[in-house]
């Protein structure tokens, strides 16, 4: 018996922090909920919001005005030369 015995007897266990720490970590690789805490879901929203802004944008220009451009630098360019005697 260890001098320590007496003293972990006597600990009380923590189940509500235990349960809350359950709760906000989902993996072994310490992957956090997102509901982990008020802060870091409004970060992960944002993040999102952010993303689904970015892709919008790049599909925007990739379907408009870029693409017309683009498409027209790579039409072959016709030379028409003049012969002069």
């Amino acid at each position: 018996m260890t001098v320590w015995m007496p003293t972990l007897k006597g600990l009380t266990p923590m189940t509500q922090p235990a349960n809350e720490i359950n709760r906000c970590i989902l993996s072994m690789e310490e992957e956090m909920a997102d509901d982990a805490s008020p802060r870091l879901k409004s970060i992960r929203r944002s993040k999102l919001s952010t993303n689904e802004k970015i892709h919008s944008q790049l599909t925007s220009m990739v379907n408009g005005a870029y693409r017309t451009f683009y498409r027209m630098q790579s039409l072959p360019c016709v030379i028409t030369a003049t012969v002069s005697p």
